[in-house]
């Protein structure tokens, strides 16, 4: 039996899953409670080694054998910490089990490849802390995911500190303070006075910061300092997603539909020259119908009416022939300038398309609109405080990116590790390869 293997390794520990190459559905799973150092040169890759090569033989033995093809390691830290294991884990891999292709993630590569596959789009990976990554499949964005002190803006730890910093204005007497968030404060840690002295010598301060968020969330409903805490992480998880949100996307997807779109008028013109209609005969024709140009929608909308409600109604002393003729000569006149603006709408689209910009909206069809919706999903615990967070995150995101389209995690980053060591395997790997975030060792660091 050929086997692929995803490995997860975070604050809480290591997981690793080993599942046929070809049915990733089938895995076997094993747990180590024990978080993975972190050394004076980043992610101790002989800790991880320790634990991990005994889990992946328990593994195999409980399997009935076979062999490792591929395996994809997901370990937070990998992105700015991860030089060791990129060093030793793709020859050691080979060397103890046989692997014979290594990828080495950063763990929101993983948790993107859970949510999304390899589908373009963007993950908000949110947790004590929040990192969010983007990809058009040619290349990564990411943002923030920089630690409590500089920045993961709106996750767990961020919202916990702004509750306990209400609690204490509440203490003080000064404005923006909490008497609920003050309460929930001396319930979770004792005397306000005495916060400082419980929370600064900690090693592990962001966890406890973010252990406060979910009280944050319980006052929310009644509380509308706690509310605006949240809304106020809801903005800045907004913020983030839209730093990575994919523009090339965007982009390409509006302009190839605006292509097709205008293809598919000029073969039906095309048909309707060739039966030796003229372009006054098509419009005379037109007439006899409402035309109205959505500009939403960049299209012809057609609704059945008399001649005389296109424009204003025909001038007293007007023959309707004469009506009819001039309307047919606006007609032409109207018909001949949308196949000029749109022309020149479809090569400034094919600009922004190689530049990566943007389309404007107002330009796309239905179809272009639908082609150019970037997926946005949201995964990891944070989002389990529940609507209090999500309902303002929800408007951020409708009001920040209204091209998005928000969707579930289909799984979560061991489920997306597993993933990218079958497409490794098969050879379908298309999330972009990265020095850092997904790295793809030479065969010579393999055999090393």
């Amino acid at each position: 039996m050929t086997w692929v293997l995803g490995v997860d390794s975070g604050g809480s520990g290591l997981r690793a899953a080993l599942a046929p190459a070809d049915d990733i559905t089938r895995a076997e799973t094993a747990v180590s409670d024990e978080p993975v150092r972190i050394g004076p040169d980043g992610v101790d890759a002989g800790h991880l080694l320790r634990q991990l090569l005994p889990m992946v033989r328990s593994l195999l033995g409980r399997a009935g054998g076979g062999h490792v093809a591929s395996a994809v390691i997901g370990a937070a830290g990998t992105a700015s910490l991860g030089g060791p294991l990129r060093a030793r884990l793709p020859g050691a891999l080979r060397a103890d089990l046989g692997v014979r292709s290594t990828a080495l993630a950063a763990d929101g590569v993983t948790a993107y490849a859970g949510a999304l596959g390899q589908r373009p789009g963007a993950v908000v990976a949110a947790g004590t802390g929040v990192i969010a990554l983007g990809t058009d499949l040619s290349g990564w964005r990411r943002a923030d995911g920089w630690g409590h002190l500089l920045g993961d803006a709106g996750g767990g730890a961020w919202i916990g500190r702004a509750g306990l910093e209400a609690a204490l204005r509440a203490h003080d007497g000064r404005r923006g303070g909490s008497a609920a968030l003050l309460s929930h404060a001396e319930a979770a840690f004792g005397p306000a006075d005495e916060l400082p002295e419980r929370l600064y010598p900690r090693p592990d301060r962001p966890a406890v910061l973010a252990s406060f968020a979910p009280r944050v969330a319980a006052c929310a409903e009644d509380d509308p300092v706690a509310a605006g805490i949240l809304a106020e992480a809801a903005r800045h998880i907004a913020d983030t997603a839209a730093a990575v949100c994919p523009p090339a996307v965007r982009a390409a997807g509006a302009a190839r539909a605006i292509r097709a779109d205008q293809a598919a008028r000029a073969a039906q013109n095309d048909r309707a020259g060739k039966a030796g209609q003229s372009e006054a005969d098509r419009a005379t024709r037109a007439t006899e119908q409402e035309h109205t140009f959505d500009t939403n929608r960049g299209g012809w909308a057609a609704e059945a009416g008399p001649a005389t409600e296109v424009g204003r109604d025909a001038e007293p002393g007007r023959s309707a022939h004469s009506d009819k003729t001039a309307q047919a000569g606006q007609a032409a006149r109207t018909a001949q300038n949308d196949r000029a603006g749109q022309a020149a709408r479809t090569a400034q689209n094919d600009r922004a398309c190689e530049r990566g910009g943007t389309v404007e909206r107002s330009r796309a069809t239905p179809s272009s609109q639908s082609a150019a919706s970037v997926e946005i999903a949201l995964t990891g615990g944070l989002f389990k405080l529940g609507e209090p967070l999500l309902a303002p995150l929800r408007g951020e995101l409708a009001a920040q990116l209204p091209h998005t389209r928000l969707t579930s995690a289909a799984g979560d980053p061991l489920g997306g590790a597993l993933l990218l060591a079958s497409a490794l395997h098969f050879g379908d790997l298309r999330l972009p390869p990265h020095p850092t975030l997904l790295y793809l060792p030479g065969p010579a660091e393999t055999a090393s």
